[in-house]
């Protein structure tokens, strides 16, 4: 499904400049060159004033965690495959302390191919579970249709990471 909306997003995007590209021969054989290039400078205007705001993604998921805690000794990483092409990249940092896991951080990473989808880590946890570690992470998967957001819903993912050899 996210392959097909960003197909889908794509197909749009070229149907417009198609389209624009029309409009702009027909203005120029109608009206003048000089029409033509207004309505093209006009177009790039509209088009580059709305530049969207991509939010930070290197914001830590463990949140109320103490300032003062040591910083993590021991990384972990994990992907999460959302289909084809897409996938988040979830980073665990922990230190051992009286043999047990205490975590320092979460951090999740979209990548691949976004057109149309936007994700933006909201919260996580983590916890140990016997030799490796479990995480819970929560993410807004926001559905856009030519950079404008049309639907947003929130999308967990649970699972296990291994622990990185001593």
């Amino acid at each position: 499904m996210l392959l097909l909306w960003s197909g889908f997003n794509i197909v749009l995007l070229l149907s417009l400049l198609y389209l624009c590209f029309r409009a702009t021969k027909l203005l120029r054989q109608h009206v003048g060159l000089s029409a033509a290039l207004v309505f093209v400078a006009g177009l790039l205007l509209v088009a580059g004033s709305k530049a969207p705001i991509q939010p930070a993604t290197n914001v830590n998921l463990l949140a109320g965690l103490p300032k003062n805690r040591p910083l993590g000794s021991a990384s972990s990483l994990q992907t999460i495959r959302l289909g084809k092409g897409n996938s988040i990249s979830l980073l665990a940092e922990y230190f051992q302390e009286d043999g047990h896991i205490q975590p320092h951080g979460l951090y999740a990473a979209p990548a691949g191919l976004l057109i149309g989808h936007a994700w933006e880590p909201l919260t996580g946890q983590l916890t140990q579970h016997g030799h490796q570690l479990q995480f819970t992470t929560v993410l807004l998967h926001k559905w856009r249709l030519l950079g404008t957001e049309i639907y947003q819903q929130s999308e967990e993912f649970t699972g296990l990471m291994p622990l990185a050899a001593p």
